[in-house]
């Protein structure tokens, strides 16, 4: 954990965790893109995706299929995963959008 790291002071409180397994963390975005927008993070710091140990990587696609499961998007989601030149935050983190016209109201 850094100290600078805003995913992982969620990740180590856990308090804004929808889930977590091991390996990753789920969470609500704090500026949505679209009614429904989840972060999908791996517990430890890390700033890119080939930084990932391969425990991590096993974990990754149940973890993203839980996260559709648990937030009935069927298939209606889109992921994406941004190289560290484009993170805002420098922790590796999965987008999880919904549609745009979802409503929140009992999903989560």
């Amino acid at each position: 954990m850094t100290d600078e790291c805003t995913f992982c002071e969620i990740v180590s409180k856990r308090y804004e965790l929808q889930w977590a397994d091991a390996w990753w963390g789920l969470f609500p975005a704090a500026q949505p893109q679209t009614a429904l927008h989840l972060l999908l993070v791996p517990l430890r710091h890390i700033r890119s995706i080939d930084e990932l140990m391969h425990e991590e990587i096993a974990a990754l696609v149940p973890a993203i299929s839980r996260a559709v499961l648990m937030s009935g998007l069927g298939g209606q989601y889109k992921l994406e995963v941004n190289g560290p030149a484009r993170q805002q935050i420098r922790h590796l983190h999965v987008h999880i959008f919904g549609p745009k016209r979802r409503s929140l109201v009992g999903i989560i």
